[in-house]
């Protein structure tokens, strides 16, 4: 769903939850139904429709897989998207509407399904069976070590060797391949074993390899033994070198997921108080809920750039969190204002001794306010 800029959620509001359904009169549903629709209308597309009526048929079991898997194939331009959209959502979260809306919406659902017969679904082609991550090192690792190969092939047919030295680095040949950490150590394994069968030439000890290596000449094979060296000594520190990595960014949670399992108290018909969205409290910096089975009011503040957020039944990133017992709640909240500063004033005035406050949210807990 589009998210609207703050004129348009200051006008249209935030999308129509159904969290209280079971209070709402007859009435009441059909409005509030005709305000969710109205709200899908603006802000939604037509992939969002198409979306909408996907989740709710794969809630209904009398339609089968292959019919689902029939619908995703419509174009998401299917004009039965956008009539059924509205209302699959509102039932999705839990709503419901009106006798009228419920014939219409029972009508274009029986004529979505008949529009899908005949259609074919072509299935998925077979999976191709992909190489294991193990796999797929030993294979970066056998072409990174045969580049180098060819480098060193380069070295012992070089007319003039000198000069390769000159212009080889393995360092620089490291850096411009990135090279990961456990390429590296692999060169290194790699050559830690070859060297020695050249080391014991350079020696002469042993007189078949003496011969094997002769053709090389003995300074050249010495350049060989200094060249594998290097790549040796510069892979070894190359391959201890841990990158840092960044930490990965956490996907945010939309605050009907964070509220989803939030208890709290809607209605108090004998104070006459209501409990603002619970949405309204992801992002805010202070919150006040009053807890009606203690008489406690309860200030939460954040220094967080985030605001606060809300897990379970608990609010996070709270770093001032008091409360006071209220004797006469209902002249306290009569004349509340609307701004932290009454509430303040209100608070301050209050005789009962402040105690720390947890910051947890239950079912005998009014949400008063909640402050940007």
């Amino acid at each position: 769903m589009r998210k609207g800029n703050q004129y348009e959620t200051t006008v249209m509001g935030k999308e129509p939850l159904w969290t209280d359904i079971n209070t709402l009169s007859e009435t009441e549903i059909g409005c509030r139904a005709a305000k969710a629709i109205n709200w899908y209308n603006y802000f939604c597309s037509d992939e969002d429709y198409k979306e909408f009526v996907l989740d709710y048929c794969k809630q209904i079991k009398d339609i089968s897989k292959e019919t689902l898997n029939q619908i995703r194939s419509l174009n998401k331009n299917n004009y039965l998207f956008r009539r059924l959209g509205s209302i699959c959502r509102i039932k999705t979260l839990g709503g419901k509407v009106g006798s009228t809306d419920e014939s219409y919406f029972n009508d274009h659902l029986s004529d979505l399904i008949a529009s899908c017969k005949g259609i074919v679904v072509i299935e998925d082609s077979p999976k191709v069976v992909r190489s294991s991550v193990q796999d797929h090192i030993k294979d970066k690792i056998c072409s990174t070590i045969g580049e180098l190969e060819g480098k060193i092939d380069e070295f012992l047919n070089a007319s003039d060797y000198r000069q390769f030295m000159k212009s080889f680095k393995i360092e620089t040949w490291i850096i411009n391949n990135k090279l990961k950490a456990y390429e590296c150590q692999a060169i290194h394994d790699y050559y830690s074993e070859i060297i020695k069968e050249k080391q014991e030439a350079l020696e002469g000890n042993d007189p078949q390899l003496k011969e094997g290596y002769e053709y090389l000449g003995k300074v050249k094979l010495k350049k060989f033994v200094e060249l594998l060296n290097d790549i040796i000594d510069i892979t070894g520190q190359f391959a201890t070198q841990k990158k840092q990595r960044k930490p990965r960014k956490k996907k945010a949670k939309s605050p009907e997921k964070l509220i989803k399992n939030l208890k709290y108290l809607k209605q108090d018909t004998g104070l006459g108080l209501t409990s603002i969205d619970p949405r309204d409290i992801i992002g805010a910096s202070k919150v006040v809920v009053y807890n009606t089975k203690y008489s406690k009011v309860c200030l939460y503040e954040t220094e967080s750039l985030e605001g606060f957020s809300i897990k379970g039944t608990t609010l996070q990133n709270v770093n001032k969190s008091v409360c006071k017992v209220v004797r006469k709640p209902k002249e306290f909240f009569k004349g509340l204002g609307n701004g932290i500063r009454s509430f303040t004033n209100h608070y301050d005035g209050l005789k009962t001794k402040e105690t720390e406050a947890t910051p947890r949210l239950n079912e005998h807990t009014i949400i008063v306010k909640a402050f940007k």
